[in-house]
């Protein structure tokens, strides 16, 4: 019955048939839950799609198909007329079917979620957070190099650099910094190992490498492992709502 009484507000809502007042309710009431938000907004896409050019011809034949069911016919009137109560005929139609039809399909999953436009979405580079001044270390000078080419945004450049710093000195932050630049080169194959190897750290370096890590399991269109991952995230961590954010898209 709820459901029902909500269809309703949406046609009306559509149909102009609300005062202000009533409209202005009717979007708070969508505000406050994510299904009803969704909801609206695919019926106002339809509604938009009915005032396209093909709309005398789409209504005139929802119209005539509620009418041939058995509603009753419309008293003798204006042309106008006619055509206001067909427009409202089949509008009322449209919006019933099509919030019914988003309602089962988000809940058969019907429209599937890209993992990789998500990775995408997400994937931002981190910080350069890397302190060089006062390193003396045999290998520093690829770090050098790898980290200005990470600021220049040439990951590629980075990757070649850091690949080789890491894999004399299994620093856990340069690695870090290399599984990001091969991420941002879409190479997770390369990246994957490293994060994973970065989660056995600690502090900072482990709270990283668990989010870049669900974002190359995205990419890699491995949902249910990012999903794991993202789990593990915990709300306190400096990518808790991210990944919180994250997880109510894959579910």
């Amino acid at each position: 019955m709820e459901q029902m009484e909500w269809q309703e507000k949406l046609r009306a809502l559509s149909a102009g048939e609300l005062t202000p007042d009533e409209a202005a309710s009717v979007l708070r009431e969508a505000a406050e839950s994510e299904t009803k938000q969704a909801e609206l907004q695919f019926s106002q896409k339809l509604t938009t799609v009915l005032k396209e050019r093909d709309l005398f011809e789409v209504k005139e034949i929802v119209a005539g198909l509620i009418l041939e069911e058995g509603l009753p016919a419309a008293e003798p009137g204006s042309w106008l007329g006619k055509l206001g109560l067909n427009w409202i005929l089949g509008l009322s139609l449209f919006l019933l079917l099509g919030t019914g039809v988003f309602f089962v399909g988000k809940s058969m999953a019907w429209w599937a979620i890209d993992p990789q436009a998500l990775a995408q979405q997400y994937l931002q580079p981190m910080e350069n957070v890397i302190y060089l001044e006062d390193n003396e270390a045999p290998a520093i000078e690829d770090l050098r190099q790898g980290m200005a080419a990470y600021d220049q945004q040439n990951y590629r450049k980075a990757a070649q650099y850091l690949k080789s710093y890491y894999a004399q000195v299994q620093d856990g932050n340069a690695g870090l910094f290399l599984a990001i630049s091969h991420l941002m080169e879409g190479e997770t194959d390369q990246a994957t190992p490293i994060l994973l190897n970065g989660l056995q750290k600690s502090g900072p370096i482990q709270e990283a490498s668990r989010w870049y890590l669900a974002l190359a399991y995205l990419q890699r269109s491995d949902t249910q492992a990012a999903i794991h991952t993202l789990e593990a995230i915990p709300a306190s961590s400096i990518y808790g709502p991210k990944a919180q954010e994250l997880l109510e898209s894959l579910k």
